[in-house]
């Protein structure tokens, strides 16, 4: 777990693949996401690299898919 935001409104948490693997989320908030905007872009200092194992998520995608850290 690197980060946990919250801006606009939106609860997100920065994650990194321990084991590199590539393996990324793909849904809401993801690198290729059509919901980053510049101004959300730019607020969280993102910059979208594909497959380098970090990746953003909602919250609620969060709590439905690690049950534990």
């Amino acid at each position: 777990l690197l980060q946990v935001r919250e801006v606009d409104g939106h609860k997100l948490i920065q994650i990194r693949n321990p084991w590199a693997n590539e393996v990324e989320w793909n849904g809401p908030w993801s690198d290729s996401s059509s919901l980053w905007t510049d101004r959300m872009k730019h607020k969280l200092k993102h910059v979208p690299q594909s497959k380098d194992g970090i990746f953003w998520m909602s919250w609620q995608d969060f709590q439905i898919h690690f049950r534990s850290i």
